[in-house]
């Protein structure tokens, strides 16, 4: 479990370079920015297990490297972003435990392993 408390910082956006970004077990919270996007050598994406709110945005579909994303237990309250079909390296992906008010898009279903 890490101490991380707070919200990621708009600055995020900056870091390009950045492979894997795993926030697992923070305390972390509001809405997860838009520079987030930004990150496009991303292949790993865990936020998991923290108290992010609002929407999962949809900038989130620039990743086009991104093979693992676990969005579980975070509390979205928003629509799943079809957007997340672009995504044709992802091999593992989990939004279970959130609040999202919709079916799982249908071009989501290349996903290999989807964890409920």
């Amino acid at each position: 479990m890490n101490s991380t408390t707070g919200g990621i910082p708009c600055k995020i956006g900056k870091s390009s370079h950045l492979h894997a970004f795993d926030l697992l077990f923070n305390h972390l919270f509001g809405e997860i920015p838009n520079e987030l996007g930004k990150l496009n050598s991303l292949t790993k994406l865990i936020l998991k297990w923290n108290q992010f709110t609002g929407r999962l945005p949809p900038e989130i579909s620039s990743f086009s490297k991104l093979e693992d994303l676990d969005l579980s237990i975070i509390r979205f309250s928003s629509s799943i972003p079809e957007s997340l079909g672009k995504l044709l390296k992802l091999h593992y992906l989990d939004l279970s435990k959130n609040l999202f008010f919709q079916e799982l898009p249908k071009d989501l279903e290349k996903v290999v392993q989807l964890s409920e």
